[in-house]
């Protein structure tokens, strides 16, 4: 048991450097401990959870889905008289956005959070960081299909519910604080140039140092939009900095920061940044989120626009230039626009 315990926990590290070796190499250590689920179930199954979150992060998704197939089944012989399995399935719904289309991942995750919230019910919560983990997704979910007044009162709904705990209860606020600020600028509650201030004061507040990039591509983004162009790639260059001290670092967010810096600089008037759009296709290939395929359709069009003269566009311009027609349904809205902001999980 000790070992397989050593070899969840090492496997967790080595997913969360958001570098590819290291990935990968957690793969292979998970791996070997698949069977042990046969001799101790409940430290085999969170064997199988960390592999499958490696595993999620393959651009090939198959063998993420024949184990999500295979825990679920494992999970459902257990459901009806262990309350940790029917858990367990939820929150397989909750962690679904790898593997699924954004509208079905919403739905699974509006599904977990209903299970987990037994408020809602005249209960308790027995779960309290999962509840938060799935208020965090669920708003994330709701920017990614335009539904952004729901993201607002899901986050008011996640604030009410982090005062009822001590200070430092739970991680990483900034990430859904950040996708709450952006739920509100896209229905134009706040202005680029207050987004700037609090996005600052995001960061300020719950921000870490050692993983700043979601956070503050957010912030470097609201500069250009706000026609601090020259502030916004003085960031992008600050986090791209900091992102190749890191060796393979994940092609989601290399792709993130070097394609909205491109951008910026394209508003900015520099020459060159047609190529460089270019050669960042080869990266976006390499992303693993289902999403993706929206993005490369998005990048070719807006390959279309950085073609033409630098310099022709402002930052909010340049944001919508390929919005219209509608493509894709509602999450166009947000997958669309010409300066990335993820909604972070």
């Amino acid at each position: 048991p000790l070992a397989a315990e050593a070899a969840i926990i090492r496997g967790a590290a080595l997913v969360a450097t958001r570098n590819e070796r290291d990935r990968t190499e957690a793969i292979g250590l998970l791996s070997e401990w698949q069977t042990y689920v046969d001799v101790e179930f409940d430290i085999g199954l969170r064997v199988l959870q960390q592999l499958l979150y490696a595993l999620v992060l393959e651009v090939d998704k198959t063998e993420g889905h024949q184990l999500s197939g295979r825990i679920t089944q494992l999970l459902n012989q257990r459901a009806e008289f262990d309350t940790d399995a029917a858990d367990a399935l939820y929150m397989l719904d909750r962690s679904s956005g790898a593997l699924f289309q954004p509208d079905v991942s919403y739905r699974k995750v509006r599904r977990a959070t209903e299970h987990f919230d037994a408020r809602t019910r005249g209960g308790l919560v027995r779960n309290p960081t999962e509840l938060y983990r799935c208020l965090v997704n669920l708003g994330s979910k709701e920017v990614t299909n335009g539904a952004y007044a729901d993201a607002i009162c899901t986050h008011e709904r996640l604030e009410e519910f982090v005062l009822e705990y001590a200070p430092g209860s739970f991680p990483r606020l900034d990430f859904p604080r950040s996708t709450a600020l952006l739920a509100r600028f896209r229905i134009g509650e706040v202005t680029a140039e207050e987004a700037v201030e609090l996005q600052e004061e995001i960061i300020h507040r719950n921000g870490s140092r050692e993983d700043p990039f979601y956070p503050g591509n957010a912030l470097a983004v609201y500069r250009v939009l706000a026609s601090d162009v020259d502030g916004g790639i003085h960031d992008f260059d600050q986090l791209i900095l900091s992102l190749a001290e890191r060796e393979l670092p994940a092609p989601s967010l290399d792709y993130l920061l070097r394609a909205n810096r491109c951008a910026a600089r394209w508003v900015a008037g520099v020459t060159g940044t047609a190529h460089e759009w270019d050669e960042l296709l080869t990266v976006l290939q390499g992303v693993p989120y289902p999403i993706a395929k929206y993005m490369i359709e998005r990048h070719n069009l807006l390959a279309s626009v950085i073609a033409g003269r630098p310099g022709t566009m402002s930052g909010q311009e340049f944001d919508r230039a390929v919005l219209q027609p509608p493509r894709f349904g509602p999450f166009w809205d947000q997958l669309g626009r010409g300066f990335r902001m993820p909604e972070v999980e």
